[in-house]
C-alpha cells in the first residue's frame, strides 16, 4: 500500500472517530437537556384538540424546559409509541424534567379540584358554593335553569343531591356535579330504605327524604338525630302536626332570624304548624345521617323536644313536661329565637 493511500485511510479513521465522538456528545448533551429540571413552576393548560406541536411549541417558548423546541419534537416522535398528551391543566414544578412532563402528558394526571357541600344546605347555597370556585364553569345562574339537564329530576328539586365532597378538573360544569350528587343522593337513599325498621310507617322514599331533611335541620348533634326522628314518627302516626320551626322558615323568603307567633300562623304547604302531615317537600339536601335516622328510628313515647341552647335538645313524654323544658331553658337564657308557642 503506497504512503498516498495510507494517509487516506489514517484521514477517514480520523473522521469517523470524531464522528462518532460528535454523535455520542450530542446524544450525550441531549439526555442531559431532557433529564434536566424544569426551568420554572407553572400551572399548563393543553387545551382540546391542541396538537402535539402546538404544545412542545409553548413549553420552549414560555421558557419552561431548557430543551430547544427541535429537539423536545424528536424526542416525542421517537416517544410517539407512549401515547398521546391528554388536554387538561397540568401543575407543573421544577422536580420534573422534559422526559417525565412528557410522561405526565401522556398519562393524563391533570390537576384535581376539590368542593365541599356541607350537610343541610339548600340547592341555592349549593349554586352560590360553585359560582365562588373558579375552575368550575357556570352555567346555571338559578335552580329553575336544572330544569331537564338531569334524567330522573323530579319538579321539586330541594333535597335531590347528596352532600359531600367532589373533585373535579378544570372547567367542570356545574350541572356535571350536581348530576354525580344526585345518582349519590338516589344510591344512599335506596340503601338506606332497603334496611328500613320493619315498623315503618313511612310510605315512599320520598317522604324518608322529607323528613330527613327536616331532621338535618332540627339538629347539628348526630346522638339526637334518631330521637328527634322517633318524635316526628309518633306523632305522624298519631296525626299530630310535626310543629317544625324549619319548615316554617323554609317558605320564609325574608327570614331575619327572628321567627315569630304569625309566622307560624301563615298558612304554606312547608309549615307543620298549620298541616298535620309532612311538608310537600325536603327543605334542605340532608346527610347520610338524617336518613338512616329518618328510617331507623327508636321505639320511643317521646312526642315533644326542645333545644337546650347547647346543640343538644330536650325529650319529652308529654306536654306539661314538655313546656316546663320550654320555660326552665327559656330562662336559662340558652334558647334563642324559639317560639313561645308549646309545641303540641
Amino acid at each position: 500500500m503506497t504512503s498516498g493511500i495510507k494517509q487516506r485511510f489514517i484521514s477517514l479513521g480520523i473522521i469517523a472517530a470524531i464522528a462518532i465522538v460528535s454523535t455520542s456528545s450530542a446524544v450525550l448533551y441531549a439526555n442531559h437537556l431532557l433529564e434536566s429540571p424544569l426551568a420554572r413552576s407553572v400551572n399548563f393548560e393543553i387545551e382540546k384538540g391542541a396538537g402535539l406541536n402546538t404544545v412542545l411549541h409553548r413549553l420552549a417558548s414560555d421558557d419552561i424546559t431548557p430543551v430547544p423546541a427541535l429537539l423536545l419534537k424528536l424526542y416525542a416522535l421517537i416517544t410517539l409509541s407512549n401515547g398521546s398528551v391528554k388536554a387538561g391543566e397540568y401543575g407543573l414544578s421544577e422536580s420534573l424534567t422534559t422526559k417525565t412532563l412528557l410522561d405526565k402528558f401522556r398519562r393524563g394526571d391533570v390537576i384535581t379540584y376539590s368542593i365541599t357541600f356541607p350537610e343541610g344546605l339548600r340547592l341555592s347555597q349549593w349554586l352560590e358554593l360553585m359560582k365562588s370556585e373558579p375552575a368550575i364553569a357556570i352555567t346555571l345562574s338559578k335552580a329553575a335553569d336544572i330544569d331537564g339537564k338531569i334524567e330522573g329530576l323530579p319538579d321539586d328539586l330541594e333535597g335531590q343531591f347528596f352532600p359531600d365532597t367532589y373533585s373535579y378538573t378544570k372547567s367542570a360544569t356545574d350541572i356535571s356535579i350536581l348530576r354525580r350528587a344526585h345518582l349519590r343522593m338516589q344510591k344512599v337513599l335506596d340503601d338506606a330504605w332497603s334496611s328500613r325498621a320493619d315498623w315503618m310507617t313511612l310510605a315512599s322514599k320520598r317522604e324518608a327524604l322529607i323528613l330527613a331533611s327536616i331532621i338535618e335541620k332540627e339538629t347539628g348533634v348526630p346522638a339526637d338525630r334518631a330521637t328527634i326522628a322517633g318524635v316526628f314518627v309518633n306523632r305522624l302516626t298519631l296525626g299530630m302536626k310535626l310543629q317544625s320551626d324549619p319548615t316554617v322558615i323554609y317558605a320564609m323568603d325574608d327570614f331575619d332570624g327572628d321567627l315569630k307567633r304569625r309566622h307560624l300562623r301563615t298558612p304554606s304547604p312547608y309549615n307543620t304548624y298549620t298541616i298535620p302531615r309532612l311538608p310537600i317537600g325536603p327543605i334542605c339536601n340532608p346527610g347520610a345521617g338524617s336518613i338512616a335516622a329518618a328510617l331507623n328510628p327508636p321505639e320511643s313515647d317521646y312526642l315533644y323536644f326542645v333545644a337546650k341552647g347547647d346543640g343538644t335538645s330536650y325529650f319529652s313524654t308529654s306536654l306539661a313536661e314538655h313546656n316546663a323544658a320550654v320555660v326552665q331553658f327559656q330562662k336559662a337564657g340558652r334558647v334563642k329565637n324559639y317560639s313561645s308557642t308549646p309545641k303540641q
